[in-house]
């Protein structure tokens, strides 16, 4: 998700069906699915997209029962791990991570039909991000260990021929640091370079971008990370620091600054309120004030909440994820809620935060979640 986009905030911005379009559609019984509903539900005509392994993508809606209605949507996207909306372009790129990786180009006011499949020229991609000018689409290939970034036409579509970096090394751990793993791409806040998370070999590169020229060929490290910490999901723009990083192999997080192509550890801290059994830190979202962080450990299934002070780093308190694998956040703040996604079992689980600590309040029934994304009324 582009960093300077209110999206990557909270929730990604997607378009979506109302409540009333859910109604007037009607869909099969069969594939309609009612979650619990919950003190702290959804808001009257507030509807979600949710991306799924094996199911492709979701759209959940309030249903009239005071439930959740659950249907699903553009039956050609599959394996979508991650996806990001285009105003500009009024498109929904979805990635497919699989073997043979694919952006798939959605079109909502047409149906949710996919009017393209484009080939990620690598394996398993598990993030994309749009500049702030929404003309170049860049992708993440976990699996071939690349990073690849599309010029987009004035149509929203990719062009062919797209800039391609390809990484390179290993780490320390043998299981998961056998080769590069890109997992997490965005846009600088000045828009002057591409950032790229690189979990195979405990890197962060920069890539010189501007969106008159595109990319411009000079690569720097970013960032060395600890061995064996494996960095998976940055964040720019917090309260006293200039980024936040989540570093999967070795459950921490840690606070950034930014200087042009350059990074500077300051704190960092465990994101786990224990020290038994394995885990992995996942995802992260940061309120529109900066100064609050959730980090999700997958293994310890848990949401830890942190605040930042004085470019320090305070662990508040974990909670019970609810599922199994948490994977994903979606922060809503005018409705004081979180949502969780879990991949390997479980709901998506709702949380109120207007108390000291995140509290669950309902669920919707939708499983193997790799991302949600929503549009703001």
């Amino acid at each position: 998700m582009p960093l300077s986009s209110a999206g990557d905030r909270q929730c990604s911005l997607v378009q979506i069906v109302t409540v009333d379009m859910l109604r007037a559609s009607d869909p099969d019984p069969a594939e309609e699915v009612t979650a619990r509903p919950g003190p702290n539900r959804l808001a009257r005509g507030l509807s979600l997209i949710v991306g799924c392994y094996g199911r492709g993508l979701q759209l959940a809606g309030e249903a009239p029962e005071g439930g959740w209605r659950i249907e699903p949507i553009a039956p050609d996207a599959r394996n979508v791990s991650h996806a990001l909306w285009s105003a500009r372009h009024r498109k929904l790129y979805a990635v497919r991570e699989e073997d043979e990786g694919a952006i798939d180009v959605i079109a909502p006011d047409e149906g949710w039909q996919v009017l393209a499949s484009i080939s990620t020229e690598g394996s398993k991609p598990c993030h994309c991000a749009l500049d702030a000018s929404e003309g170049f689409l860049a992708v993440a290939n976990y699996g071939s260990g690349d990073a690849v970034v599309f010029s987009l036409d004035p149509d929203g579509m990719p062009m062919p021929g797209p800039w391609k970096h390809e990484g390179s090394g290993h780490g320390v751990d043998p299981d998961r640091q056998d080769a590069p793993h890109a997992h997490w791409l965005g846009f600088s806040p000045d828009q002057g370079w591409l950032v790229q998370t690189d979990l195979g070999v405990d890197l962060v590169r920069a890539f010189r971008f501007s969106s008159a020229r595109g990319m411009h060929g000079e690569v720097r490290p970013a960032l060395r990370a600890p061995g064996g910490s494996g960095p998976r999901w940055m964040h720019f723009g917090l309260a006293g620091a200039d980024a936040a990083l989540v570093s999967e192999l070795d459950s921490t997080l840690s606070l950034l600054s930014w200087t042009d192509g350059e990074l500077y550890e300051w704190d960092r801290q465990s994101t786990r309120g224990t020290t038994g059994g394995s885990n992995l830190a996942g995802h992260l979202a940061v309120n529109g004030a900066g100064n609050r962080i959730y980090v999700t450990n997958r293994g310890d299934d848990t949401i830890a909440l942190f605040s930042v002070r004085n470019g320090h780093l305070d662990l508040m308190s974990t909670v019970a994820s609810g599922g199994k694998s948490p994977r994903y956040l979606c922060l809503i703040e005018e409705h004081e809620m979180l949502l969780v996604g879990h991949e390997d079992g479980g709901p998506v689980t709702l949380f109120d935060l207007s108390g000291a600590e995140p509290r669950r309040t309902g669920q919707i029934d939708i499983e193997r979640v790799a991302w949600i994304g929503r549009r703001p009324r």
